[in-house]
């Protein structure tokens, strides 16, 4: 299986639930393109409180900010150096904005690394709004050795509480 069907099953899946019979009668899936030129984009994503710009995260390692359908020249973060990309199942899998990252500029990635392991990472932007990351700022939150299956999951989000 190629790489683009590889993506393209989860998609199918989830169409042929949704036009499945017993499926909500009102329920519509439609897409909009919000950007071009990314590389195997996963998530779009942004922090509560923001509503011009729109992260883009991609598989290599970089969340690319866009405005207005516009790539930003400079990425939110770009650990492609980081980030094992060596099969299509490795790469960073997770990306989330704390619920109060206007205030304290936190976001958390998860990503397989060379060694091999899984890792959360905790970065921080001193000025949450610039969206310019410190780099030296990173904290490991939760590092996994890996061995075995190289899918151990992937996604992040902050529950209610």
């Amino acid at each position: 299986m190629d790489l683009l069907q590889h993506r393209l099953v989860p998609v199918l899946i989830l169409l042929a639930a949704l036009c499945a019979p017993g499926a909500a009668q009102q329920s519509y899936l439609a897409t909009e393109l919000v950007a071009s030129g990314l590389d195997a984009p996963l998530l779009v994503t942004q922090p509560a409180g923001e509503s011009t710009k729109l992260f883009v995260v991609e598989q290599i390692g970089v969340v690319q900010i866009v405005e207005n359908g516009v790539v930003a020249p400079t990425p939110l973060l770009d650990i492609q150096g980081l980030v094992n990309i060596s099969n299509l199942l490795f790469g960073m899998a997770g990306f989330v904005f704390h619920p109060d990252y206007m205030n304290n500029g936190y976001f958390y990635v998860q990503y397989q690394d060379y060694t091999p392991s899984y890792v959360v990472v905790r970065y921080t932007v001193p000025v949450p709004a610039t969206y310019q990351v410190d780099y030296g700022s990173a904290h490991v939150v939760l590092d996994v050795s890996s061995v075995g299956s190289p899918h151990q999951g992937g996604g992040l989000v902050f529950g209610p509480d």
